[in-house]
C-alpha cells in the first residue's frame, strides 16, 4: 500500500433509481497502483450503502491510473470526505 494521502471530493448526483433520492459520487485520487475495485467498496461502506466502486485501469498495461469513484447514499457522503481527507493510505482508515 502506498503512503500518499488518499484525495476525496465530493459531488451530489441525482440517482437514476425509480425512488427520487440523492445520492453522492466520491472522486478518489491518490489511489496506490494495487487498489481494486473492492478496497474502495470496503473502505467505505464503513460510512454508508456503497451503490457503486470503480478503479480506472490502463487498457494497454492493466494497471492501475491511480483514481477512481464510488458512489454512496447521502447520509455518509460527507462525513466520508471529512474523514478521509488526510487518510495516509487506502488500508489504513
Amino acid at each position: 500500500m502506498s503512503t500518499r494521502p488518499l484525495a476525496v471530493s465530493v459531488r451530489a448526483a441525482a440517482d437514476k433509481t425509480s425512488a427520487p433520492s440523492l445520492s453522492i459520487k466520491l472522486y478518489c485520487g491518490n489511489l496506490s497502483w494495487s487498489t481494486q475495485r473492492d478496497d474502495l467498496e470496503e473502505l467505505f461502506s464503513k460510512f454508508g450503502q456503497v451503490s457503486d466502486a470503480f478503479v480506472a485501469f490502463d487498457r494497454e498495461t492493466g494497471r492501475s491510473k491511480g483514481f477512481g469513484f464510488v458512489t454512496m447514499d447521502s447520509t455518509g457522503g460527507h462525513e466520508v470526505e471529512e474523514r478521509l481527507r488526510s487518510c495516509p493510505c487506502v488500508g489504513m482508515c
